[in-house]
């Protein structure tokens, strides 16, 4: 993966299904997270990304153990906007986190579920908005439709010490 890649500062990947133990661990530069496919986090994942500020994952099922242990600097998070659940979370996750920002649908599930409640002073209910700015027509997210937040310019480098983005347009797995 891009375990301590420090020049990294932003990770756009439109078709990432999971993000594996480890993989952008240390990655202290790193400061906004886009995966809107991404299904699942597993253990560390962004340990010790220090400078990430904000995550969006409309599509998350679960995060794993320490998905985002040690980032002092997460403050947002918007999850499950284009799920109808509420997903698995593992601990400790968002110490730091300001606003969970929720679909308002599933608020009410959210401020109650294991490990979430913790978190329930923070847990912000937003109504999702009506036009997509994205759907898939192929693979596994056939038919599914992405709320895109933000845009970012997205740039990838081969050398990894010089990473300062990266965006991975047809990758299923990391």
């Amino acid at each position: 993966g891009f375990t301590n890649c420090t020049n990294m500062e932003y990770l756009n990947i439109p078709k990432m299904i999971s993000i594996n133990t480890n993989t952008f661990s240390g990655c202290s530069n790193l400061s906004y997270v886009s995966l809107p496919s991404c299904m699942y986090i597993y253990n560390n994942a962004f340990t010790g990304c220090s400078m990430l500020a904000s995550i969006e994952l409309p599509l998350c099922l679960s995060i794993s153990n320490y998905a985002f242990n040690n980032c002092p600097s997460l403050s947002i998070v918007s999850v499950g906007m284009e799920t109808y659940t509420v997903p698995k979370l593992g601990t400790p996750n968002f110490s730091n986190v300001v606003s969970i920002y929720v679909p308002s649908t599933l608020y009410e599930q959210y401020i109650v579920a294991s490990n979430w409640s913790n978190y329930a002073d923070r847990i912000v209910s937003v109504e999702v908005p009506g036009d997509p700015l994205l759907t898939f027509s192929d693979g596994l997210l056939s038919g599914r439709t992405t709320y895109l937040l933000s845009d970012y310019v997205s740039v990838l480098s081969i050398n990894k010490t010089d990473i300062i983005s990266v965006y991975l347009s047809n990758c299923d797995y990391f």
